[in-house]
């Protein structure tokens, strides 16, 4: 069972433990696991996994990027006592010791680690608990997740979704610039595509201003006017309130 400290600074705030099989969310949103309310920290701004024997920390890809032991990561395997630094504040991962594995190099994943979309789903199940079979993955929806400026989910489809500051549209984000529909997103066989459409307001994915169609990862953040969403697999949405 890991044990993980949030500090800021020298001062700790709270030490959390939780069971070994339970992905641990930390960000800004209050239905994270761990909650640091702090702007630096990103809505959704890391996680952690058991993997085997080791637990593996990914960056969700958040805009001030994630740190262990001062050094930049995407994913990475912990180490007894890693200092993770989110924002202005640190988790300090410990192990109990039945936990702790044979001392051995540090696997960094950043470079190496990579999703394998052609793995047998054989163990997965759904959330009836049924197996997943390979048609259903095919299917598999993407979801929106609002991060600021809204509230709520939108779970994408075979449909197209337009995004922008008109009521009709299938979700109304905020701000002055924004367009009547700024962007359109649509499934094509490589993914879900986003498209700037109209405005004043750039459409942003992870920061960067987009002027042509772009097809969204898992983590991306959309950011149009002052609202903010971010694009999950239904797989790995995070958790509700």
């Amino acid at each position: 069972m890991p044990k993980l400290t949030l500090k800021f600074k020298s001062s700790v705030i709270q030490i959390y433990t939780f069971p070994k099989d339970r992905t641990i969310c930390i960000g800004r949103r209050e239905n994270n696991d761990i909650v640091i309310p702090n702007l630096t920290v990103s809505g959704y701004h890391a996680k952690i996994d058991a993997m085997g024997d080791g637990y593996l920390l990914t960056d969700l890809k958040s805009k001030n990027k994630t740190y262990v032991n001062g050094k930049e990561v995407s994913a990475v395997l912990l180490s007894d006592n890693d200092s993770i630094s989110i924002g202005k504040h640190t988790v300090v991962f410990n192990l109990e010791s039945d936990d702790r594995p044979e001392p051995g190099p540090r696997i960094d994943m950043d470079k190496t680690m990579a999703l394998n979309v052609d793995l047998p789903l054989e163990g997965l199940r759904d959330k009836k608990g049924d197996p997943v079979k390979e048609a259903s993955q095919a299917k598999a929806s993407g979801v929106l997740v609002f991060v600021e400026g809204g509230e709520g989910r939108f779970e994408l489809s075979d449909k197209p979704v337009s995004i922008g500051k008109a009521s009709s549209n299938d979700i109304v984000v905020k701000g002055f610039l924004v367009g009547k529909v700024a962007a359109v997103i649509d499934k094509t066989p490589k993914g879900y595509s986003l498209s700037p459409r109209n405005g004043l307001a750039k459409v942003q994915v992870n920061s960067r201003a987009v002027r042509a169609s772009v097809i969204l990862e898992e983590f991306d953040s959309i950011k149009i006017g002052v609202s903010e969403l971010q694009f999950f697999s239904n797989m790995n949405e995070p958790p509700r309130n």
